[in-house]
């Protein structure tokens, strides 16, 4: 996915678990996204202050303190940062509202997480990042798992 200039987004991917981060990396590089990542939650807002990154995708694992931490000085140091986490259906959401613009439920799968990640970045983008789809949205995780973005 390529921004208004022309160049890839550029996604910052914090994960614990290599293997996740390996398969949620390998997967947004095929859609054509320059993926940076770290298991490392220093590095990670470091990172995430540069203007380089377009967007951070956390991912919410045993850990809900570091996450939340992170998660807190990313929007601290870059409030309009688009920052989606990654969340499994036994852990608290606990704190994560306002830090976070879209909430993704683990278990609705990569597509939901690309979808999340397409519409975050068309509205931090202005308009200039093309949706197909357009209806208005809610920033809430529904019983079938939809998230959606506030207006």
């Amino acid at each position: 996915m390529y921004s208004p200039l022309g160049k890839p987004f550029v996604i910052l991917h914090f994960c614990c678990n290599p293997s996740v981060q390996t398969n949620h990396g390998r997967f947004l590089s095929s859609l054509g996204y320059c993926v940076i990542g770290s298991n490392n939650g220093f590095e990670t807002i470091e990172l995430s202050a540069s203007g380089e990154i377009d967007a951070v995708v956390l991912e919410l694992d045993r850990n809900h303190s570091d996450v939340l931490l992170i998660a807190r000085e990313i929007k601290r140091a870059r409030a309009s940062l688009p920052t989606i986490v990654v969340v499994h259906a036994t852990q608290t959401r606990d704190g994560l509202d306002g830090l976070a613009d879209a909430l993704v439920p683990e278990e609705m799968g990569s597509g939901l997480l690309v979808k999340s990640l397409e519409e975050v970045l068309a509205r931090s983008r202005k308009g200039y990042f093309p949706l197909p789809d357009t209806a208005p949205a809610k920033k809430q995780i529904g019983d079938k798992g939809q998230v959606s973005i506030p207006a």
